[in-house]
């Protein structure tokens, strides 16, 4: 399933975005937001878990998985608009919301923004700003996804999120 997006003033046009629909339809929602480069599959064991309770969705970034590469002046704000008109394709009215990182962020933009549309959320590792000493990390992760892909960097995320003892006990999470 794919949506397009349009823009708060509904002049702007975004590119769909891939997403995947499971659980109950008739259930409550929960809507799944992953991190920066993470696709939908970062959420699929809780998805799995909520499956019989409620309906679920979890979508694709732009630039992730089989969505579309993002415009250049993409914004916090598109992305949330992006949610919104793909609960507007899928007919839901409603729908929690939970993200990781920026995923986090996300959510919580959807919330600020759409109230009425947001039943809970878990917003998680993430902030409203990052402070300075951590722009650099971003910014030099950026050109390095753009220099060589962003596969290059799944290692290094890997080593910061798990610890060797976890990813030796489980290779196949790692």
């Amino acid at each position: 399933m794919t949506a397009g997006a349009v823009g708060a003033a509904g002049a702007r046009r975004l590119p769909p975005l891939a997403a995947i629909v499971g659980g109950r339809p008739d259930g409550p929602w929960v809507t799944f937001v992953p991190g920066i480069g993470n696709d939908a599959s970062f959420w699929a064991d809780q998805a799995d878990a909520l499956a019989s309770g409620f309906g679920v969705l979890r979508f694709e970034p732009w630039g992730c998985g089989d969505s579309a590469d993002p415009p250049d002046d993409l914004t916090i704000d598109d992305v949330a608009d992006g949610v919104v008109a793909l609960w507007d394709a899928l007919g839901l009215r409603t729908s929690s919301v939970v993200g990781l990182g920026f995923g986090g962020s996300v959510a919580l933009d959807v919330a600020l923004r759409h109230p009425d549309r947001v039943e809970r959320v878990v917003a998680c590792c993430c902030r409203a700003r990052q402070p300075d000493d951590r722009r650099g990390f971003w910014r030099g992760r950026q050109a390095r996804a753009e220099a060589e892909g962003l596969g290059t960097l799944a290692d290094d995320t890997v080593d910061r999120w798990l610890s060797p003892e976890f990813r030796a006990s489980n290779p196949a999470r790692a």
